[in-house]
C-alpha cells in the first residue's frame, strides 16, 4: 500500500486503475510525510502496520483526464493487495473487496 501526500499523487494512481476493476483510497490519521519512506521511485510507504482505527476508507476522485485503455489480457503492471489480521487470518485480493463490503453493508444497517 503506498500512501499519497497530495491530491495529485491520488489522481496519479486513481488514472492508473484498470477500468472495471476495484480501487479502494484510504485516508490515515496520524502520520506525518516524516514517517514515510521513499521506495526510490518517488512514491512512499509506510514501513508499520496501520490499526483500523486510524483508517476511513474514501470514494476515489473522477480522474482528472481520463485515459485509454487497452481492454483485455495484459502483462502491464498489476496490484494486489493481502491484509493480515492479529489473529494470523490472511486475506488476499478479492477476498479483501469482499470483507470491506460486508462491513459497509453491516454498518448501513
Amino acid at each position: 500500500m503506498f500512501l499519497c501526500l497530495t491530491e495529485f499523487d491520488v489522481d496519479f494512481f486513481v488514472q492508473m486503475n484498470a477500468p472495471g476493476t476495484e480501487l479502494d483510497v484510504w485516508a490515515v490519521r496520524g502520520v506525518t510525510a516524516a514517517d514515510l519512506v521513499d521506495n526510490g521511485h518517488g512514491f512512499y510507504y509506510l514501513p508499520a502496520r496501520i490499526p483500523p482505527d486510524r483508517i476511513t476508507r474514501l470514494d476515489p476522485p473522477e480522474p482528472a483526464h481520463p485515459t485509454t485503455y487497452h481492454h483485455g489480457p495484459s502483462t502491464a503492471y498489476q496490484s494486489s493487495i493481502t491484509v493480515e489480521f492479529d489473529d494470523g487470518t490472511v486475506l488476499r485480493g478479492d477476498q479483501v473487496h469482499e470483507f470491506i463490503r460486508d462491513i459497509e453493508t453491516r454498518d448501513r444497517q
